[in-house]
């Protein structure tokens, strides 16, 4: 950004916007963020040496607005965290760059409330929001690995979800596995190190389904609550939900949950038959609506 200037970001485009940038700085960033959802690390990915204030109260935690887990995933990865009750901004500051508005780190905010967040690197406006974020950091309690994790048995049985985040309004996509390989040791600990924000997400959707795991070295789209259906040669499997999305050392960590109704692989051809579909052949094409209802019935998801 050369000069000052300022723009404005409405809808979607704070978190495309912050994401973008976040992922490809190479100083550290301050952030007085007040509620993290299960997947803020994917959001909002924040890096060892950096610092975060937020709501971690009792009260926030047990209201399901501030996640453990993603407490948990940011400390793990060396991020300073510290909780302050009542804090209500949201404030990122990398480098000489600030972005200030209504969004809090959630898949909610990202894709489905209307946000409203200024970019600048007016260096007065950039300044000033340091110098906040610094005063919230003194006014804080550091929250250590410990505390984060004891905190996770405040945490709601079910996160309440509003109705247009339900998963029968999110789109079903497809998901083609041409092979299987043996997992690497990187690959498991991206898996582990995710795992716990993913689990969080899949209980607030009511599901206790073992997890699927998946990585692409690109952005496939998908995004918390999406649906995939899973095919691998003749067969397919019973849609999945998606319960999480991380970016990790390049690779982006995707984790799936199976519904609890409906059988578990298909035959592909009895499949298209009975519900008068060919399955497309092309990555992450989106089925039409009435169509995907129509394999919702099928597999007895409501």
């Amino acid at each position: 950004m050369e000069g000052k200037k300022m723009k404005f970001l409405g809808g979607s485009e704070p978190w495309q916007d912050i994401t973008k940038n976040l992922d490809r700085r190479k100083g550290a960033v301050v952030a007085a963020v007040s509620y993290l959802g299960p997947d803020a690390p994917r959001i909002m990915n924040l890096k060892s040496g950096d610092l975060l204030v937020c709501d971690a109260s009792e009260r926030s935690i047990r209201a399901g607005s501030t996640s453990p887990h993603a407490l948990i995933a940011y400390i793990k990865k060396g991020v300073d965290v510290y909780t302050r009750e009542n804090l209500h901004s949201k404030v990122i500051v990398a480098g000489s760059t600030a972005w200030i508005g209504s969004a809090n780190a959630s898949s909610r905010s990202e894709k489905v409330k209307f946000e409203a967040t200024v970019r600048t690197n007016d260096l007065s406006v950039v300044s000033g929001a340091l110098d906040f974020i610094v005063e919230q950091i003194e006014e804080s309690i550091p929250v250590t690995l410990g505390m984060a994790k004891s905190w996770i048995k405040l945490m709601p049985k079910k996160v309440a979800i509003d109705p247009l985040e339900l998963p029968s309004h999110r789109p079903l996509k497809v998901l083609i596995i041409d092979s299987w390989e043996d997992w690497k040791p990187e690959e498991e600990e991206r898996y582990e190190s995710n795992l716990s924000a993913a689990k969080s997400v899949r209980s607030s959707l009511g599901s206790r389904s073992k997890l699927f795991y998946f990585e692409s070295s690109q952005d496939l789209g998908y995004r918390v609550q999406d649906w995939v259906m899973w095919v691998d040669g003749e067969k397919i499997q019973t849609p999945l939900i998606v319960v999480g999305v991380f970016k990790q050392n390049r690779k982006y960590c995707h984790y799936f949950a199976k519904s609890t109704a409906g059988d578990f692989w298909v035959d592909k051809n009895e499949f298209e038959k009975k519900v008068r579909f060919k399955v497309p052949e092309d990555e992450n094409e989106v089925i039409p609506e009435k169509t995907a209802q129509k394999i919702f019935n099928y597999f007895q998801i409501e």
